[in-house]
């Protein structure tokens, strides 16, 4: 695919492509026209740049989990699939 098409985009962890042998260099020479698109939940930079940011994560981080649950328990995912779990 990646000799045909004109953009990749990835939402791996950090350095998963890196990890299968995909790093931009290579990806490059394979398609030196290919448009190379990524998403982080916490970006590129920063203190949580290396984090994975799945959908649990994020409901966590984002303050969605603090409305579920019961008041003598932590916090519980939601039932709604607000990110990633429901793109599939």
């Amino acid at each position: 695919l990646l000799k045909k098409c004109d953009v990749i985009m990835e939402n791996f962890g950090p350095g998963v492509l890196e990890r299968f042998g995909y790093s931009w260099e290579k990806i490059h020479e394979i398609n030196p026209s290919i448009i190379y698109a990524t998403i982080k939940g916490f970006g590129s930079s920063g203190p949580y740049s290396d984090y994975k940011a799945y959908e649990p994560i994020a409901q966590a981080m984002g303050g969605s989990m603090s409305t579920t649950g019961f008041p003598e328990n932590p916090p519980t995912i939601t039932g709604a699939q607000i990110g990633d779990t429901g793109t599939g």
